[in-house]
């Protein structure tokens, strides 16, 4: 969803969802490319937005229809498990290297963060880990 714009993204559902309703909701890629290309003006963030809230309903339809989830209509199980990473707040560097230290110990051992103006260009410290010991983070 588009950050502050949650109305005119529900505007263009609504606007979309009058050319779909009576229409076969199998044929999911049919009526994306109707979507999509419809209008004089394609693309946009409004749009895509829109257009990706109807494609995962209809993706959600057809997996009741046939009493499968999602996932086995996608081409089955991929893989077992996935790497997360966690968000990391903080406006210096001693901040973050807390809240690291806080996410490492309940499991957490990828992050993202803001870099603050204290840390510079200071690849090591993005790249680091808290304690002192860092990887190479060559660009």
């Amino acid at each position: 969803m588009i950050e502050g714009r949650a109305r005119t993204v529900e505007a263009a559902v609504h606007e979309l969802g009058e050319y779909l309703i009576g229409q076969d909701p199998a044929r999911i890629n049919d009526l994306w490319q109707v979507m999509y290309r419809a209008g004089f003006y394609r693309g946009g963030p409004i749009l895509m937005s829109a257009i990706a809230g109807i494609d995962q309903a209809l993706w959600d339809i057809k997996g009741k229809v046939l009493n499968a989830p999602v996932w086995q209509l996608m081409g089955g199980l991929v893989r077992d498990k996935i790497k997360a990473y966690s968000w990391v707040g903080g406006d210096r560097p001693a901040e973050v290297i807390d809240g690291i230290k806080q996410l490492r110990s309940i499991g957490f051992d990828t992050f993202k963060l803001n870099g603050c103006e204290e840390m510079g260009g200071d690849r090591q410290f993005t790249c680091g880990r808290p304690g002192g010991e860092h990887r190479g983070a060559d660009p």
